[in-house]
């Protein structure tokens, strides 16, 4: 009942309070972080209520959508304040389980009549999210370690052989994307995505997500 009640009030809302931005828009602060690749940046900025998508090849560009919409689901997230390196894991795996169940069900419609595309899409994410959990698993003494200034934290860390090893790997997605759509033969993956095109499928997860955060919040309240 309270869903439908919530899908009744939504149904004529067409844009997300959050707004969608180009991962090259992101601000100075966030460019000067040492392992910012304007590739495959994203960020779920949901204090802001901006979402920073990379404007890539498309198969890396609906990858990184799946994950940063994810951290957007409220339900279940982790509070990631205290930089806990255990929260911080478990929301990263959280956040691609999470993306992936509200953005598939609309990717088709960039690829109308083409239901291999999302297989393959699928497949793409697999290796980059396993890469990234990796990475994140690397990372635990930068967690273990941390300053009260997050950045000074972040800029040493990536000076020690550590980090130097976990920015080569993060510098080698797109060797793997392009590994990966080769293996499946799926070259198109590799093209540029369409901005407005793309935007437009992610706006329709987003919407399915701030639907759910009210009927969750609202729970909360009740309960």
């Amino acid at each position: 009942m309270i869903r439908e009640i919530f899908c009744s009030s939504e149904a004529e809302k067409s844009e997300p309070v959050i707004k969608i931005l180009k991962g090259s828009e992101a601000l100075e602060e966030s460019k000067k972080n040492p392992f910012y690749d304007e590739y495959h940046w994203g960020l779920a900025d949901w204090e802001d209520g901006k979402l920073y998508l990379p404007e890539s090849d498309q198969a890396i560009s609906w990858v990184i959508a799946v994950h940063e919409i994810g951290h957007l689901v409220k339900e279940g997230r982790f509070d990631l304040s205290e930089s806990d390196f255990d929260s911080v894991k478990a929301e990263e795996k959280r956040a691609w389980q999470q993306g992936w169940g509200y953005l598939k069900k609309y990717i088709s419609e960039y690829y109308p009549n083409e239901p291999e595309v999302l297989v393959a899409i699928e497949e793409v994410k697999k290796v980059i999210e396993d890469e990234m959990i990796a990475i994140v698993e690397l990372s635990k003494p930068f967690y273990e370690g941390a300053l009260e200034d997050i950045t000074v934290s972040r800029v040493n860390f990536a000076e020690t052989e550590l980090g130097k090893q976990i920015k080569q790997r993060i510098d080698g997605f797109k060797r793997l994307v392009r590994n990966k759509t080769a293996e499946i033969n799926q070259l198109q993956l590799n093209e540029q995505v369409d901005w407005d095109k793309y935007i437009g499928v992610v706006k329709k997860a987003l919407l399915d997500i701030e639907r759910d955060n009210e009927i969750f919040e609202s729970q909360k309240d009740n309960n």
